[in-house]
């Protein structure tokens, strides 16, 4: 009868342990897409060509941080509430604002508050669940893709070779922010399958020179990574 009681009050536990941590990270998904909301509508306020549409865009931007004040503090993370608080703040003040050269100061504050709200959301998610990590790492791989066109011969060689290095310091940061952000036993198991594609790829003897010389510099970009993770057991 002990054990039996014991045993209920393990599989209590867990269940609560399992709704508390589904609630967090459905409030977590939920503050990430609000946050999201704001930045566009933040970006579509700077880009607004009078005061007037402007700050209708920065109302839009507040409204959206009032409807997810709950979603933030029920996921727990400190650093996104207090730029997202922060973001408000900014907003309100641009709202106030009586000239589009004030208006503009406070809609840019408020966008680096977002965008470092956005970063601590991405950054606690990472920590706090493990299958937000697999979608952290999912995310960045789309960063990783270079359009087929680039390495083609359609364009002219000049613009080709800028596009190429303007996609593979893209694919440089993404892996920046996978070595900084991810747990080391998740982050070099990805490169390295990163790294060992693009080895496969350079393998093959018909690959034009853009090609050689992209899938090098991917090689060179990955292989500096897993040397900062060398440690990782």
């Amino acid at each position: 009868m002990k054990q039996k009681r014991i045993i209920l009050i393990v599989v209590s536990l867990l269940g609560l342990w399992l709704m508390v941590s589904f609630r967090s990270y459905s409030a977590c998904e939920f503050a990430n897409s609000n946050i999201q909301f704001v930045k566009e509508q933040t970006e579509e306020a700077l880009q607004a060509p009078d005061l007037k549409l402007s700050k209708y865009y920065a109302y839009r931007a507040l409204n959206s941080i009032y409807k997810s004040k709950k979603s933030f503090s029920e996921c727990g993370c400190k650093d996104a509430i207090i730029n997202i608080n922060l973001a408000s703040e900014n907003l309100k003040e641009a709202t106030k604002a009586h000239t589009v050269e004030d208006l503009q100061v406070f809609l840019q504050i408020a966008m680096q508050n977002t965008l470092s709200g956005i970063n601590a959301l991405r950054t606690y998610g990472v920590d706090k669940n493990s299958k937000y990590g697999d979608e952290y790492l999912t995310m960045n791989t789309h960063e990783l893709g270079l359009p087929t066109s680039v390495l083609s011969a359609e364009e002219g060689q000049l613009v080709s070779m800028q596009r190429i290095e303007e996609h593979l310091t893209k694919f440089e940061n993404s892996v920046i922010r996978i070595v900084e952000n991810v747990d080391c036993e998740k982050a070099r198991p990805f490169i390295e399958r990163m790294q060992n594609q693009t080895i496969g790829k350079l393998a093959n003897p018909s690959l034009t020179e853009k090609k050689q010389y992209y899938h090098n510099r991917v090689f060179e970009i990955t292989d500096r990574a897993l040397k900062q993770l060398v440690d990782c057991h």
